[in-house]
């Protein structure tokens, strides 16, 4: 996959830095890919659009500090993944951050629950609730991000992590 990956890019400089992008994240990708996706088949598709995604955004992404460069790759990942889930053709480009960090007041403590059996019951939460919960914390994203990947306002990302947590809190303890 690399091989083609960097058949992409114009510039050597460009290839190195892909190389490196792609030796220190591909793992965490297919992590974070086989969390989120419905069909584990998907996975190596998922990771690969996900380096098609930012290769189209290259120039941007080097644009951005490198203490953001993690967050803005799992975001693409995430937003590839979701696409891949709900049968959307991923063709759009994906749009930068800006590095405002807001954070949801917290009400209930996961810390007590499998983080396996969080993750499978997150995946029946309604979408609306569940990229939000994902972003925030799968994909360590700021409000402000989230709402910017989404295209919705900050209030309504903090309303829909405060529900999607309320949700998952009652799937849980129903068990």
């Amino acid at each position: 996959m690399l091989t083609y990956l960097l058949t992409l890019l114009e510039t050597d400089d460009d290839r190195t830095l892909l190389t490196n992008i792609y030796e220190k994240y591909a793992d965490l990708l297919n992590a974070v890919a086989r969390c989120t996706l419905y069909d584990n088949s998907y996975v190596d598709d998922c990771v690969q659009d996900t380096f098609v995604e930012l290769i189209k955004s290259f120039e941007r992404f080097k644009k951005v500090p490198v203490e953001q460069q993690k967050k803005y790759i799992l975001t693409i990942c995430r937003r590839v993944a979701y696409k891949i889930n709900n049968g959307i053709s991923v063709t759009q480009s994906f749009e930068a951050f800006d590095d405002e960090n807001h954070s949801a007041s917290s009400e209930v403590d996961f810390t007590a629950y499998d983080i396996k059996e969080i993750a499978s019951l997150i995946n029946m939460i309604d979408a609306m609730y569940r990229e939000p919960l994902t972003m925030k914390y799968m994909a360590g994203l700021s409000t402000n991000e989230i709402a910017k990947a989404l295209g919705i306002s900050k209030n309504l990302v903090l309303q829909r992590i405060y529900r999607g947590k309320k949700i998952l809190y009652k799937l849980l303890t129903e068990e």
